[in-house]
């Protein structure tokens, strides 16, 4: 004898995945649209990625031989790294960026 439950398996099953992403991930996206650069690669990397020049596509996100690539908007960098600079890892230099994943 199936005990009730066995039959209504199917209504149990995941219905939706959600993901959480870092608003500055959203940020970046955002900054290609208005970077001539970013849609340049965008166009390229669709096609042919990682490049001979060491830029990848991955999730939508550029990288440079494996860093977060942000493109030319000061602003948006100068935000990034307050970020991480308000981290509990925070206070690092500059040239420790590319060891947290980031390529200004």
């Amino acid at each position: 004898m199936a005990d009730s439950l066995s039959r209504v398996g199917h209504l149990m099953a995941l219905q939706a995945v959600a993901s959480i992403q870092p608003t500055w991930i959203q940020e970046v996206l955002n900054s290609y649209a208005t970077d001539p650069k970013a849609q340049e690669l965008l166009t390229k990397l669709v096609v042919h990625s990682p490049d001979e020049h060491g830029f990848s596509l991955q999730q939508h996100i550029i990288r440079h031989n494996g860093k977060v690539w942000l493109g030319d908007n000061s602003a948006l960098q100068t935000r990034i790294i307050d970020a991480f600079h308000s981290t509990p890892i925070g206070g690092i230099q500059a040239p420790m960026l590319p060891i947290i994943g980031l390529r200004i």
